[in-house]
This record gives C-alpha cells, sequence and structure tokens, in this order.
C-alpha cells in the first residue's frame, strides 16, 4: 500500500514517465526470511498483549458509549 502511493506520487510529480517505470526503479526483489524459532515465545507472549489490549478498548467502548 505505502510503495504503491509513493509510486503514484512519484508519476503524478513526473519525476518517472510512466507507473511502469517508476515500479522498474522503485520496485526490487528481496530475500527470503525464515522465522526464528527461538524468537516463537517472545511472539507469542506480546501477541497475548495484543488479544488483552483489544479486549480492554472494547470494553472502553462499551464504557464510552453508555
Amino acid at each position: 500500500m505505502l510503495l504503491g502511493g509513493c509510486i503514484l506520487a512519484a508519476c503524478a510529480s513526473h519525476n518517472f514517465p510512466s507507473i511502469q517505470d517508476a515500479m522498474k526503479s522503485m520496485c526490487h526483489s528481496g530475500g527470503v526470511v525464515h522465522p526464528n524459532s527461538r524468537l516463537q515465545g517472545f511472539y507469542l507472549k506480546k501477541y497475548k498483549v495484543f488479544l488483552a489490549m483489544i479486549k480492554n478498548q472494547q470494553f472502553y467502548m462499551k464504557i464510552m458509549n453508555k
């Protein structure tokens, strides 16, 4: 999403003659990122915090909408 907006902006500002030219210049293949199993516990904890934050936010919204 962000890169697409940048490509369109670069074309709109006439930095590239076409969207295809902007894409060729701004988009490149990257490497493959493999998961690090040693960090699984850390990210599981972060996910649990995220779920708690969602639940809390829903509770706060109920309070504010009364």
